[in-house]
Protein backbone atom coordinates (compact mmCIF):
# COMPACT_ATOMS: atom_id res chain seq x y z
CA UNK A 1 0.00 0.00 0.00
CA UNK A 2 1.18 3.53 -0.70
CA UNK A 3 3.03 4.77 2.41
CA UNK A 4 1.10 8.05 2.50
CA UNK A 5 -2.26 6.28 2.48
CA UNK A 6 -0.96 3.77 5.02
CA UNK A 7 -0.03 6.68 7.29
CA UNK A 8 -3.47 8.22 6.78
CA UNK A 9 -5.22 4.97 7.62
CA UNK A 10 -3.05 4.49 10.70
CA UNK A 11 -4.10 7.91 11.93
CA UNK A 12 -7.68 7.90 10.72
CA UNK A 13 -8.37 4.22 9.91
CA UNK A 14 -11.55 3.15 11.60
CA UNK A 15 -14.30 5.61 12.42
CA UNK A 16 -13.17 5.75 16.02
CA UNK A 17 -9.46 6.25 15.30
CA UNK A 18 -10.15 8.60 12.48
CA UNK A 19 -12.37 10.97 14.43
CA UNK A 20 -10.29 10.86 17.56
CA UNK A 21 -6.81 11.47 16.17
CA UNK A 22 -7.20 13.77 13.28
CA UNK A 23 -9.36 16.81 12.90
CA UNK A 24 -12.14 19.78 10.11
CA UNK A 25 -13.83 23.36 8.52
CA UNK A 26 -16.55 25.73 7.26
CA UNK A 27 -19.66 26.35 5.25
CA UNK A 28 -19.44 29.56 3.25
CA UNK A 29 -22.43 31.76 2.47
CA UNK A 30 -22.39 32.25 -1.28
CA UNK A 31 -23.43 35.71 -2.39
CA UNK A 32 -23.50 37.09 -5.90
CA UNK A 33 -20.04 37.20 -7.41
CA UNK A 34 -16.94 35.09 -7.17
CA UNK A 35 -16.96 32.10 -4.84
CA UNK A 36 -13.20 32.40 -4.58
CA UNK A 37 -13.49 35.96 -3.38
CA UNK A 38 -16.01 34.93 -0.75
CA UNK A 39 -13.68 32.20 0.49
CA UNK A 40 -10.92 34.80 0.83
CA UNK A 41 -13.21 37.19 2.73
CA UNK A 42 -14.32 34.60 5.28
CA UNK A 43 -12.09 34.55 8.35
CA UNK A 44 -12.15 32.43 11.48
CA UNK A 45 -11.63 32.88 15.18
CA UNK A 46 -9.63 30.21 17.02
CA UNK A 47 -10.77 28.74 20.34
CA UNK A 48 -8.34 26.41 22.07
CA UNK A 49 -10.13 23.23 23.15
CA UNK A 50 -7.30 21.20 24.64
CA UNK A 51 -3.74 19.92 24.30
CA UNK A 52 -2.43 16.42 24.67
CA UNK A 53 0.05 13.76 23.62
CA UNK A 54 -0.49 10.17 22.56
CA UNK A 55 -0.85 8.93 26.14
CA UNK A 56 -2.43 11.90 27.90
CA UNK A 57 -4.66 14.84 27.11
CA UNK A 58 -7.73 15.44 24.99
CA UNK A 59 -9.21 13.76 21.94
CA UNK A 60 -12.23 15.47 20.31
CA UNK A 61 -14.37 13.08 18.29
CA UNK A 62 -17.55 14.79 17.02
CA UNK A 63 -19.40 18.11 16.77
CA UNK A 64 -23.13 18.82 16.37
CA UNK A 65 -24.97 21.85 14.99
CA UNK A 66 -25.16 23.40 18.46
CA UNK A 67 -21.36 23.64 18.43
CA UNK A 68 -21.16 21.02 21.17
CA UNK A 69 -18.08 18.81 20.92
CA UNK A 70 -17.59 15.39 22.51
CA UNK A 71 -14.57 13.18 23.04
CA UNK A 72 -12.47 11.74 25.79
CA UNK A 73 -9.29 12.48 27.65
CA UNK A 74 -6.67 9.98 28.60
CA UNK A 75 -5.97 9.89 32.30
CA UNK A 76 -3.21 7.39 31.51
CA UNK A 77 -2.70 4.73 28.85
CA UNK A 78 -5.25 2.52 30.58
CA UNK A 79 -8.04 4.84 31.65
CA UNK A 80 -10.05 7.52 29.85
CA UNK A 81 -13.02 9.71 30.61
CA UNK A 82 -15.74 10.96 28.24
CA UNK A 83 -16.71 14.63 28.11
CA UNK A 84 -18.83 17.21 26.32
CA UNK A 85 -17.54 20.72 25.54
CA UNK A 86 -20.13 23.48 25.21
CA UNK A 87 -20.30 27.23 25.75
CA UNK A 88 -16.60 27.36 26.45
CA UNK A 89 -16.63 24.78 29.24
CA UNK A 90 -15.72 21.11 29.48
CA UNK A 91 -18.19 18.84 31.29
CA UNK A 92 -17.46 15.25 32.24
CA UNK A 93 -20.16 12.74 31.37
CA UNK A 94 -21.54 10.76 34.29
CA UNK A 95 -18.60 8.57 35.27
CA UNK A 96 -18.56 4.81 35.18
CA UNK A 97 -16.71 4.10 38.45
CA UNK A 98 -13.09 3.01 38.06
CA UNK A 99 -13.44 2.19 34.38
CA UNK A 100 -12.60 3.57 30.97
CA UNK A 101 -15.26 5.61 29.22
CA UNK A 102 -15.06 7.32 25.82
CA UNK A 103 -17.56 9.48 23.89
CA UNK A 104 -17.49 9.10 20.12
CA UNK A 105 -20.51 10.90 18.63
CA UNK A 106 -23.21 13.47 19.40
CA UNK A 107 -26.44 14.43 17.61
CA UNK A 108 -28.37 17.71 17.57
CA UNK A 109 -30.47 16.54 20.55
CA UNK A 110 -27.29 16.49 22.65
CA UNK A 111 -27.44 12.69 22.84
CA UNK A 112 -24.02 11.09 23.08
CA UNK A 113 -22.83 7.56 22.34
CA UNK A 114 -19.59 5.77 23.07
CA UNK A 115 -18.16 2.90 25.06
CA UNK A 116 -17.32 2.02 28.63
CA UNK A 117 -15.58 -0.87 30.34
CA UNK A 118 -17.80 -2.93 32.61
CA UNK A 119 -16.92 -4.76 35.83
CA UNK A 120 -15.77 -7.79 33.80
CA UNK A 121 -13.41 -5.58 31.75
CA UNK A 122 -15.56 -5.96 28.64
CA UNK A 123 -16.35 -3.01 26.37
CA UNK A 124 -20.01 -1.99 26.23
CA UNK A 125 -21.82 0.72 24.29
CA UNK A 126 -23.74 3.52 25.98
CA UNK A 127 -26.24 6.27 25.24
CA UNK A 128 -25.92 9.48 27.29
CA UNK A 129 -29.16 11.48 27.37
CA UNK A 130 -30.31 14.23 29.74
CA UNK A 131 -27.31 13.67 31.95
CA UNK A 132 -27.78 9.92 32.34
CA UNK A 133 -25.83 7.03 30.86
CA UNK A 134 -27.62 3.82 29.87
CA UNK A 135 -26.22 0.72 28.19
CA UNK A 136 -27.23 -0.10 24.63
CA UNK A 137 -27.79 -3.84 24.53
CA UNK A 138 -27.17 -5.81 21.35
CA UNK A 139 -26.95 -9.61 21.28
CA UNK A 140 -26.50 -11.53 24.56
CA UNK A 141 -23.03 -12.93 25.02
CA UNK A 142 -21.16 -10.43 22.88
CA UNK A 143 -17.62 -9.73 24.10
CA UNK A 144 -17.38 -6.16 22.76
CA UNK A 145 -20.07 -3.59 21.89
CA UNK A 146 -19.05 -0.17 20.62
CA UNK A 147 -21.47 2.64 19.74
CA UNK A 148 -19.79 4.39 16.82
CA UNK A 149 -22.24 7.05 15.66
CA UNK A 150 -25.73 8.45 16.34
CA UNK A 151 -28.04 10.42 14.06
CA UNK A 152 -30.91 12.81 14.78
CA UNK A 153 -33.46 9.98 14.58
CA UNK A 154 -31.72 8.35 17.55
CA UNK A 155 -30.43 5.53 15.40
CA UNK A 156 -27.07 4.24 16.59
CA UNK A 157 -24.35 2.53 14.56
CA UNK A 158 -22.88 -0.33 16.60
CA UNK A 159 -19.90 -2.63 16.20
CA UNK A 160 -20.22 -5.96 18.01
CA UNK A 161 -17.68 -8.75 18.56
CA UNK A 162 -18.86 -12.26 19.43
CA UNK A 163 -17.08 -14.87 21.58
CA UNK A 164 -15.74 -16.60 18.45
CA UNK A 165 -14.04 -13.40 17.31
CA UNK A 166 -16.60 -12.64 14.59
CA UNK A 167 -17.51 -8.97 14.13
CA UNK A 168 -21.02 -7.81 13.25
CA UNK A 169 -22.40 -4.34 12.62
CA UNK A 170 -25.88 -3.08 13.37
CA UNK A 171 -28.10 -0.03 13.34
CA UNK A 172 -29.91 0.11 16.69
CA UNK A 173 -33.19 1.96 17.15
CA UNK A 174 -35.48 1.75 20.17
CA UNK A 175 -34.07 -1.60 21.17
CA UNK A 176 -34.29 -3.17 17.72
CA UNK A 177 -31.24 -4.20 15.69
CA UNK A 178 -30.86 -4.16 11.91
CA UNK A 179 -27.77 -6.03 10.76
CA UNK A 180 -25.55 -4.53 8.07
CA UNK A 181 -24.87 -7.30 5.58
CA UNK A 182 -21.27 -7.67 4.36
CA UNK A 183 -20.27 -6.82 0.82
CA UNK A 184 -20.16 -10.11 -1.13
CA UNK A 185 -16.59 -11.35 -1.35
CA UNK A 186 -15.45 -9.12 1.52
CA UNK A 187 -17.12 -10.85 4.47
CA UNK A 188 -15.40 -10.11 7.78
CA UNK A 189 -13.37 -7.18 6.46
CA UNK A 190 -15.92 -4.36 6.66
CA UNK A 191 -15.65 -1.37 8.98
CA UNK A 192 -18.66 1.02 8.97
CA UNK A 193 -17.86 4.51 10.23
CA UNK A 194 -20.72 6.99 9.77
CA UNK A 195 -24.52 7.12 9.79
CA UNK A 196 -26.64 9.93 8.33
CA UNK A 197 -30.20 11.04 9.17
CA UNK A 198 -31.61 8.94 6.30
CA UNK A 199 -30.20 5.75 7.82
CA UNK A 200 -27.45 5.45 5.18
CA UNK A 201 -24.18 4.02 6.49
CA UNK A 202 -20.71 4.27 4.97
CA UNK A 203 -17.48 2.51 5.75
CA UNK A 204 -14.70 0.46 4.23
CA UNK A 205 -13.99 -3.16 3.39
CA UNK A 206 -10.54 -4.62 2.86
CA UNK A 207 -9.33 -6.50 -0.20
CA UNK A 208 -5.94 -7.58 -1.56
CA UNK A 209 -5.19 -4.11 -2.95
CA UNK A 210 -6.28 -2.26 0.17
CA UNK A 211 -9.51 -0.67 1.40
CA UNK A 212 -12.56 0.00 -0.75
CA UNK A 213 -15.45 2.35 0.16
CA UNK A 214 -18.84 0.79 0.93
CA UNK A 215 -22.40 2.13 1.27
CA UNK A 216 -25.29 0.45 3.10
CA UNK A 217 -28.74 1.81 2.22
CA UNK A 218 -32.18 0.40 3.03
CA UNK A 219 -31.02 -3.20 3.32
CA UNK A 220 -28.66 -3.16 0.35
CA UNK A 221 -24.86 -2.93 0.25
CA UNK A 222 -22.72 -1.63 -2.62
CA UNK A 223 -19.20 -0.59 -3.42
CA UNK A 224 -18.72 3.16 -3.92
CA UNK A 225 -16.97 4.14 -7.13
CA UNK A 226 -13.52 5.67 -6.69
CA UNK A 227 -12.07 8.36 -8.98
CA UNK A 228 -10.54 7.15 -12.24
CA UNK A 229 -7.06 5.70 -11.74
CA UNK A 230 -7.42 5.00 -8.03
CA UNK A 231 -6.30 1.57 -6.85
CA UNK A 232 -7.82 1.65 -3.35
CA UNK A 233 -9.53 4.06 -1.00
CA UNK A 234 -11.48 4.49 2.19
CA UNK A 235 -14.52 6.55 3.17
CA UNK A 236 -14.75 8.89 6.13
CA UNK A 237 -18.08 10.73 6.05
CA UNK A 238 -21.53 11.05 4.49
CA UNK A 239 -23.97 13.95 4.63
CA UNK A 240 -27.77 13.85 4.64
CA UNK A 241 -27.87 14.30 0.87
CA UNK A 242 -25.90 11.09 0.37
CA UNK A 243 -22.64 12.78 -0.65
CA UNK A 244 -19.58 10.85 0.52
CA UNK A 245 -15.97 11.87 1.09
CA UNK A 246 -12.87 9.77 1.64
CA UNK A 247 -9.28 9.34 0.52
CA UNK A 248 -8.13 7.35 -2.51
CA UNK A 249 -4.75 5.86 -3.38
CA UNK A 250 -3.13 6.56 -6.73
CA UNK A 251 0.32 5.57 -7.96
CA UNK A 252 2.72 7.74 -5.96
CA UNK A 253 0.14 9.88 -4.19
CA UNK A 254 -3.18 10.00 -2.36
CA UNK A 255 -6.13 12.31 -2.94
CA UNK A 256 -9.32 13.14 -1.15
CA UNK A 257 -12.43 12.57 -3.21
CA UNK A 258 -16.11 13.48 -3.29
CA UNK A 259 -18.66 10.85 -4.40
CA UNK A 260 -21.99 12.39 -5.32
CA UNK A 261 -24.89 11.19 -7.48
CA UNK A 262 -22.90 8.10 -8.42
CA UNK A 263 -19.83 10.02 -9.64
CA UNK A 264 -16.47 10.40 -7.91
CA UNK A 265 -14.15 13.38 -8.33
CA UNK A 266 -10.79 14.27 -6.82
CA UNK A 267 -10.39 17.20 -4.44
CA UNK A 268 -7.70 19.56 -5.71
CA UNK A 269 -5.11 20.75 -3.20
CA UNK A 270 -4.35 24.41 -2.57
CA UNK A 271 -1.61 25.88 -4.74
CA UNK A 272 1.81 24.41 -3.96
CA UNK A 273 0.53 21.15 -2.48
CA UNK A 274 0.31 17.70 -4.05
CA UNK A 275 -1.73 15.27 -1.95
CA UNK A 276 -4.99 15.65 -0.03
CA UNK A 277 -6.98 13.83 2.63
CA UNK A 278 -10.74 14.37 2.99
CA UNK A 279 -12.19 13.89 6.47
CA UNK A 280 -15.70 15.35 6.75
CA UNK A 281 -18.52 16.95 4.77
CA UNK A 282 -21.52 18.98 5.97
CA UNK A 283 -25.00 19.23 4.49
CA UNK A 284 -24.00 22.22 2.38
CA UNK A 285 -21.23 20.17 0.74
CA UNK A 286 -18.37 22.01 2.42
CA UNK A 287 -15.50 19.56 2.97
CA UNK A 288 -12.55 19.64 5.35
CA UNK A 289 -9.33 17.68 5.54
CA UNK A 290 -5.60 17.98 4.97
CA UNK A 291 -3.14 18.88 2.20
CA UNK A 292 0.59 18.23 1.97
CA UNK A 293 3.49 17.99 -0.48
CA UNK A 294 5.12 14.72 0.61
CA UNK A 295 4.74 12.46 3.62
CA UNK A 296 7.66 14.25 5.28
CA UNK A 297 6.41 17.78 4.75
CA UNK A 298 4.20 19.78 7.15
CA UNK A 299 0.50 19.14 6.71
CA UNK A 300 -2.01 22.00 6.46
CA UNK A 301 -5.68 22.00 7.44
CA UNK A 302 -7.78 22.51 4.32
CA UNK A 303 -11.31 23.60 3.44
CA UNK A 304 -13.04 22.83 0.16
CA UNK A 305 -16.05 25.19 0.02
CA UNK A 306 -19.11 24.00 -1.89
CA UNK A 307 -17.90 26.27 -4.69
CA UNK A 308 -14.56 27.91 -5.25
CA UNK A 309 -10.92 27.06 -4.66
CA UNK A 310 -9.52 25.00 -1.78
CA UNK A 311 -8.34 27.04 1.19
CA UNK A 312 -5.37 26.57 3.51
CA UNK A 313 -7.11 27.42 6.79
CA UNK A 314 -3.93 28.91 8.22
CA UNK A 315 -4.34 31.77 5.74
CA UNK A 316 -7.85 32.77 6.86
CA UNK A 317 -7.45 33.16 10.62
CA UNK A 318 -8.45 36.67 11.71
CA UNK A 319 -5.47 39.01 11.87
CA UNK A 320 -6.34 40.16 15.38
CA UNK A 321 -6.68 36.62 16.75
CA UNK A 322 -4.15 36.35 19.62
CA UNK A 323 -3.40 32.71 18.73
CA UNK A 324 -2.58 33.38 15.08
CA UNK A 325 1.18 34.12 15.54
CA UNK A 326 1.75 30.81 17.33
CA UNK A 327 -0.65 28.23 15.87
CA UNK A 328 -0.18 26.10 12.75
CA UNK A 329 -3.28 24.10 11.79
CA UNK A 330 -2.28 20.65 10.61
CA UNK A 331 -5.55 18.86 9.88
CA UNK A 332 -9.23 19.80 9.84
CA UNK A 333 -11.42 16.84 10.63
CA UNK A 334 -14.92 17.96 11.68
CA UNK A 335 -17.34 20.52 10.23
CA UNK A 336 -20.98 21.22 11.10
CA UNK A 337 -23.74 22.90 9.11
CA UNK A 338 -22.95 26.29 10.67
CA UNK A 339 -19.47 26.14 9.16
CA UNK A 340 -17.75 25.62 12.51
CA UNK A 341 -14.65 23.45 12.20
CA UNK A 342 -12.58 21.34 14.56
CA UNK A 343 -8.90 21.11 13.65
CA UNK A 344 -5.65 19.82 15.07
CA UNK A 345 -2.55 21.95 15.20
CA UNK A 346 0.63 22.89 16.96
CA UNK A 347 1.47 25.88 19.13
CA UNK A 348 5.08 27.07 18.92
CA UNK A 349 5.00 27.88 22.63
CA UNK A 350 4.26 24.27 23.64
CA UNK A 351 6.70 21.42 24.15
CA UNK A 352 7.61 19.33 21.09
CA UNK A 353 5.24 16.54 20.02
CA UNK A 354 2.26 18.08 21.80
CA UNK A 355 -0.96 18.24 19.83
CA UNK A 356 -3.63 20.88 20.28
CA UNK A 357 -7.24 21.00 19.12
CA UNK A 358 -9.02 24.19 18.05
CA UNK A 359 -12.54 25.29 17.23
CA UNK A 360 -12.67 27.54 14.15
CA UNK A 361 -15.70 29.83 14.20
CA UNK A 362 -16.53 31.79 11.01
CA UNK A 363 -16.65 35.58 11.36
CA UNK A 364 -19.39 36.95 9.15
Amino acid sequence: MNSALSSHLTLEGSHITRRIWLPFVATLTLLAGSATAIAQQTTYRLTHLGTGTFSTGFNFADINNRNEVVGFRFIDLRQAGGFIWRDGELHDLDPVPDNTQSAFAINDRTEVVGLYEDAQSQLRSFLWRRGKITRIETIPGQVVEIAIDINNRREVLISSLGPQGVSSFFVWRNGELTRLEPLPGFEGTESPVRLNDRGMVVGSAWGPAGPIPVLWEHGTVMQIQLPSGATAGNVDAINNRGAVVGTAEFPGRVAGYLWRDGQASELRPPSGFVSTIASDINNRHAIVGTSYITGDEPFVATLWPCRGDPVDLNTVIADDDPLKPFVHLVSAYLINDRGVIVANGTDSRNEPFSNSTYLLTPLR
